[in-house]
């Protein structure tokens, strides 16, 4: 049976036969695809076999240091996800400790006194932050739940509105669509009288033209809510809306000429099958 050993390079041979004391005549092993290890190429001389696969100090200690440069890697990517975490956690305490503080000082007398009348349920209207302009409600019907419809229609519950900060001293709120804060929610602007709601929603409105999100639907609610707007606006926003249903009506168009022509070529294909031969 022919002796298994190995080269200084971790070849793995067979030995064919020795030629003295010192040289050997190998062949080199090689794996297939199956796993089977067979002998196989052209068979060549060494005077190096060794009975197990061996490395030499060199090689060893290059391994050796390329594992310890990566246990340094990785201790220095762990230090800088800590130095991370610690900033981050930094950054929130500081927040968290600033907020009182800008709360005090940075808050304006009307935030306050709309904070204090939502608190003593005084606020007369509440304006939806939307992506539709929509009137002000009066504050008991926004923030009332009701259940069912029509006749079965009950009153069910006061729903959510939550306080939100910012470490500047902005003040927002939110409601939910149920009293326990599950559901949809909004962003809401709560106001003592009609005046401040009105400006609120031309204030949202302008953003929204700015935006280019602003309908016709929009516009003849602002109408209706007895908004206006300069006369730069309604020339550009009555332009866009009239180029906007022309866009529209041509597509229509030509929707309804597909349309007649697919009819047409059904019609003649339908006459073709059924004519007499």
């Amino acid at each position: 049976m022919n002796k298994i050993k190995y080269l200084n390079d971790g070849r793995k041979v067979v030995v064919i036969g020795e030629i003295n004391s010192n040289e050997s005549i190998v062949q080199e092993i090689f794996v297939t695809k199956d796993g089977d290890e067979i002998p196989s190429g052209e068979r060549f001389t060494t005077k190096s076999l060794h009975d197990e696969p061996v490395m030499s100090y060199k090689d060893k200690r290059q391994k050796d240091l390329e594992r310890s440069l990566d246990a340094i890697e990785e201790r220095i990517k762990q230090a800088r996800g800590k130095e991370k975490q610690a900033l981050s956690e930094l950054k929130r305490t500081e927040a968290i400790c600033s907020f009182p503080r800008a709360v005090k000082h940075r808050m304006t007398k009307e935030s306050l006194a709309v904070l204090n009348s939502l608190l003593n349920g005084t606020i007369e209207y509440v304006v939806h932050d939307t992506f539709s302009i929509k009137p002000p409600v009066p504050f008991k019907d926004a923030i009332s739940y009701f259940e069912g419809y029509h006749d079965n229609r009950r009153f069910d519950g006061i729903k959510l509105i939550s306080l939100y900060g910012k470490s500047n001293g902005d003040l927002s709120y939110q409601i939910n669509r149920y009293s326990d804060g599950s559901g949809s929610s909004s962003r809401i602007f709560p106001f003592n009288d009609w005046d401040s709601a009105i400006a609120k929603i031309k204030e949202i409105a302008l953003a929204s033209i700015e935006k280019g999100y602003f309908s016709a639907t929009d516009y003849i609610a602002c109408k209706n809510m007895g908004i206006t707007f300069t006369k730069a606006i309604k020339k550009s926003l009555k332009k866009k809306y009239f180029d906007d249903m022309e866009e529209t009506n041509s597509k229509h168009q030509q929707d309804e000429k597909k349309r007649d022509d697919s009819i047409k070529l059904k019609t003649a294909e339908l006459n073709e099958a059924f004519a007499e031969s």
